[in-house]
């Protein structure tokens, strides 16, 4: 294990691996790196389960022995490479990939109460960043104090992708992460950043102030950046990139890879929320001052009724009720009740109204009703989303559970 820091380190990028056939890659990019007046380690972490396929455990070998070798190339960085092995079936997966290879790097900054309170930076083993990655991270830290975490923007390497199917499959479920942030933002939820593993990176006294990384085998980006979003502590970071790859992949049960393997699959048509669901909360929303001063009931009864349906099966009065008692000016009422209905209760609403009254749709029709097509056409070609002929098999979609991971 490396030792403890001795000298100042800004940034140390954590990169979890796990049957990654070309590590080099990732390393090449943050290599290629402005770094001027940077110090900055990279931590690789190569993990396997205590039940592992043989052809996985030599694709871990090659790339534990391909990092090393980079590693003493490398002349103005550093590089660590781990490989831990025999984890754990119960918990081995991208949680604890992710939590060891953070713990480290809190690690590496030793005592933060004395010593470095540095920045821990995400990033997987099939990415590539713009050359001002570690730069535009170091500056947004340093400018601002109190943001603990940042989201960092994100941008599918689609150009590479060999096939148009497995292009069309990347470009909707990218589509769909901005379009899910994107109506969270117009009816003004606080918790709308985007949770991609890949793209954020964090204080190392923050990281252990809230528990550290979680060992979730999905999800685990969601839960643990959604800690921050509660805090007010968040930020988005868009002036620099990580270029993830787009590929299909069963390691874990949604996210880009389960969603891009699923679509390729099927015929390829990806359905996600229908737009009203995330309209009909801007009564809710809207409807804040009015619960503070007692008047739930009656709000209650004029919300539209997947969202009243919903809302009465989570006690919504009664919950209210106890937010207010805590709750001595209407600041206060109003962080308490984003705690209640969180990024996550967001979820189960979604899915409630979903089975109940909004089926899913295609994406492009879901951006092409929203109110914010116009800005997604900003970033987004639109037209590209729509199938090639959909009348030729129009039994041909699938529906994935969503998770923004």
């Amino acid at each position: 294990m490396p030792s403890v820091l001795s000298q100042p380190i800004g940034l140390i990028v954590v990169i979890p691996a796990c049957s990654e056939s070309d590590i080099v890659r990732v390393l090449e990019s943050l290599n290629r790196c402005d770094r001027s007046n940077i110090q900055f380690e990279v931590i690789v972490l190569i993990n396997e389960g205590a039940t592992v396929l043989q052809e996985d455990r030599q694709v871990n070998i090659r790339c534990y022995k391909e990092a090393m070798a980079y590693a003493q190339k490398i002349r103005d960085w550093t590089l660590h490479v781990i490989y831990i092995d025999e984890i754990p079936d119960k918990i081995a997966g991208v949680g604890t990939a992710r939590r060891l290879a953070m713990d480290e790097a809190a690690l590496r900054f030793g005592d933060i109460e004395k010593m470095y309170d540095g920045i821990i930076v995400n990033l997987d083993a099939d990415c590539e960043v713009s050359t001002n990655y570690l730069i535009k991270i170091k500056d947004y830290f340093n400018r601002q104090p109190r943001t603990e975490l940042i989201s960092i923007s994100f941008e599918h390497r689609i150009r590479e992708i060999p096939t148009q199917k497995h292009r069309y499959a990347i470009r909707q479920y990218e589509a769909f992460l901005h379009y899910f942030i994107g109506m969270q933002r117009y009816i003004g939820l606080p918790y709308a950043f985007q949770t991609i593993g890949s793209a954020f990176a964090v204080r190392a006294s923050s990281y252990l102030q809230v528990g550290r990384m979680n060992r979730r085998k999905a999800g685990e980006d969601f839960y643990f950046i959604h800690k921050f979003t509660k805090k007010g502590t968040i930020a988005d970071l868009t002036t620099c990139r990580v270029y993830p790859s787009g590929r299909a992949s069963d390691r874990v049960p949604f996210g880009t890879g389960r969603a891009v393997q699923d679509l390729l699959a099927d015929t390829g048509i990806y359905y996600v929320y229908h737009p009203q669901p995330f309209l009909d909360l801007t009564m809710l929303i809207e409807g804040i001052k009015q619960l503070y001063v007692g008047e739930a009931q009656s709000l209650l009864k004029s919300l539209p009724d997947g969202l009243r349906l919903y809302l009465e099966g989570q006690d919504f009065i009664e919950n209210i009720h106890k937010l207010r008692a805590n709750a001595k000016q209407l600041a206060t009422f109003e962080k308490a009740f984003y705690q209640w209905f969180d990024a996550f209760r967001l979820m189960k609403y979604l899915h409630f109204v979903r089975d109940a009254i909004y089926p899913d749709i295609p994406v492009y029709k879901a951006i092409e009703m929203s109110p914010i097509s116009a800005m997604l056409a900003e970033s987004l070609d639109l037209q590209s989303l729509r199938p090639p002929d959909p009348s030729t098999n129009p039994n041909g979609h699938i529906h994935l559970e969503h998770q923004n991971s």
